[in-house]
């Protein structure tokens, strides 16, 4: 042991010997840990009692993380055994090691020794012949040194050597094979996301391991493919760099604003507090991996500061535990005299990290919202007529309401906006509303309602929805008859339009429907024939009604623009 100064030296495991006294005579060794195991060593192979030290490590791991098709690569645990005084044997002892069997099938092997303390080379590791028992489940091989010994595939050994001591060594420092993958998961809150970081074994892998991350929303980041070797429980801290944080310790983003022409100094004051920020000691995350699990995770709540370059990097360091030999004074309970005592060399384990791997990683966010747009003076303006054009109606409904059923202004409104320019007018004619007052309709917006409101007048009655249904159906405008006829009122209606054929019902004749109001409101339709003079007279009076009805007599002057106004008729004057 040195004693004149600290030493220095990573820490792999620390391993429970079993101790067997060895005397002179023969002894048969049985190992607890390898119960099949067995070491015959024979009379005389030692000069003097002594403490046989032997450990075993299990290599099944190891060859987990290793194995193909083609089977193991260490075929037997790794047997490391010593004298406690430094003997050495003088005769062959035998031995018997249990085999890793994979099947049936009986592979030919060998036994890899070294006498190093800490063998880093190939060459430190010499090649001893084995054979098989009879029963094909034990290695058995001649020895004539303590060492450290391991079964292998002779074919493997005789191919890569190299390969076979390095798992060897893997197996006595207690270390693994290890892969990471990385996954990122949007929030709803844009520029807010989970990072994820996964840490595998092989073996895990092999066994049909498969992330939940995958499918549960997750973004897979490419990572390159790498087998990293680290401790059986190993302590990873993860640090962040780039535009990328975590939550706690960056609590804005910073989403670039159009127009800005300041990009260059915002550039630099980003970088800037990026580096501050990365020389904070609390802006990391610490990952425990559990080899025997062969699986650990991380989930880390991020934020990315520029969202116009939503990307970053992480480093994944590993935890090195280091022990340091120091001297130290322990006084003697009795001691009468201070600073007197014992000096003994204890171990000082410290922590520390070092680099293993740097990952750059982007983060696929969603495109901003669209701004809201401002209404264009085109829309605006259509949005204050439709508004007109409701008040008018509720106006016209409530001053005027209608006792026959469907010749509300609300229904006929409905109507009116369904029908285009060249039907409106087909649909005013049939109404038997003269060709200026219909083309100066026409130059308005909702040019059709306020023409069918001019038709309804203030009286609505019954013949008048025949007429719409009519005028409707004469321009193919079927899909419109049920607004004002009513599937449940079809039969009657049907019924009333043959009496308006027959003459029963029309403006000359005596009213028989209870719905007609009164006589002086009744209608005039066109019909195909040539009217008479009498038919000529009564469209005349008709319209006449219908315009007095629109701007009544009895409106003063103010009620007249107001109307006019609205409507958008100025200087509206009447036929006579």
């Amino acid at each position: 042991m040195n004693t004149k100064g600290p030493t220095q030296f990573a820490i792999a495991s620390v391993f429970k010997k079993e101790t067997f006294a060895i005397s002179e005579d023969e002894v048969v060794i049985k190992p607890t840990a390898e119960p099949e195991a067995e070491i015959d060593i024979p009379k005389g192979t030692f000069d003097k009692a002594a403490e046989l030290q032997l450990n075993v490590v299990d290599t099944n791991d190891v060859n987990e993380d290793e194995e193909d098709e083609s089977g193991p690569l260490l075929m037997t645990n790794v047997i490391d055994m010593s004298m406690s005084d430094g003997q050495q044997p003088k005769e062959e002892i035998v031995m018997k090691l249990p085999i890793h069997k994979k099947g049936n099938e009986v592979e030919e092997m060998c036994v890899l020794a070294t006498s190093e303390e800490d063998p880093d080379d190939v060459d430190d590791w010499e090649v001893i012949e084995a054979q098989t028992d009879s029963k094909g489940k034990a290695a058995v091989f001649k020895i004539k040194h303590f060492s450290i010994y391991a079964g292998a595939n002779k074919k493997k050994v005789l191919e890569d050597k190299q390969a076979i001591t390095e798992a060897i060594a893997r197996s006595i420092k207690k270390e693994r094979k290890v892969e990471f993958r990385l996954f990122t998961r949007l929030e709803q809150e844009r520029g807010k996301f989970q990072f994820i970081l996964e840490c595998w074994t092989p073996k895990k892998l092999k066994k049909g391991g498969k992330s939940r991350f995958e499918n549960d929303g997750c973004e897979v980041i490419d990572l390159p493919a790498k087998l990293y070797i680290v401790d059986e429980n190993q302590t990873f801290k993860l640090r962040f760099k780039g535009n990328c944080r975590k939550v706690s310790s960056e609590n804005t983003t910073k989403v670039k604003e159009e127009g800005n022409n300041d990009d260059e100094t915002n550039e630099e004051q980003n970088e800037n507090e990026n580096e501050d920020a990365d020389s904070e000691d609390n802006d990391f995350v610490i990952l425990d991996f559990v080899g025997k699990k062969g699986y650990s995770f991380t989930i880390v709540d991020m934020i990315v500061l520029d969202t116009e370059k939503p990307s970053g990097k992480v480093i994944i360091d590993k935890e090195i535990r280091t022990i340091e030999m120091i001297e130290q004074i322990v006084n003697e309970p009795s001691g009468i005299c201070k600073g007197k005592g014992q000096v003994v060399p204890v171990e000082n384990i410290t922590f520390h990290y070092e680099d293993l791997a740097e990952v750059a990683f982007g983060v696929k966010l969603p495109p901003p919202p669209k701004p809201v747009r401002e209404p264009t003076d085109i829309q605006m303006q259509s949005l204050v007529e439709e508004k007109k054009l409701e008040e008018f109606v509720e106006k016209t409904d409530a001053e005027y309401p209608s006792f026959v059923p469907g010749m509300d202004m609300k229904n006929l409104k409905s109507i009116g906006v369904q029908l285009n320019t060249e039907e409106a007018r087909i649909f005013g004619k049939n109404l038997g509303l003269n060709n200026d007052d219909i083309e100066d309709f026409m130059k308005l917006p909702f040019g059709a309602v306020f023409m069918i409101r001019k038709y309804r007048g203030r009286r609505p009655h019954y013949s008048q929805k025949v007429s719409i249904k009519r005028a409707l159906e004469a321009i193919d405008r079927h899909d419109l008859v049920p607004l004002i006829m009513p599937e449940e009122a079809e039969k009657n209606t049907n019924a009333v339009a043959r009496d308006v054929d027959n003459g029963k019902n029309d403006i000359n004749g005596t009213p028989d429907d209870k719905d007609v109001i009164n006589e002086s409101d009744t209608n005039v339709e066109k019909s195909n024939e040539e009217p008479t003079a009498q038919e000529n007279s009564s469209v005349k009076e008709n319209v006449q009604d219908i315009e007095e009805t629109c701007v009544p007599a009895q409106f003063d002057e103010k009620q007249n623009e107001q109307f006019n106004e609205t409507v958008g008729l100025e200087n509206h004057q009447n036929d006579e």
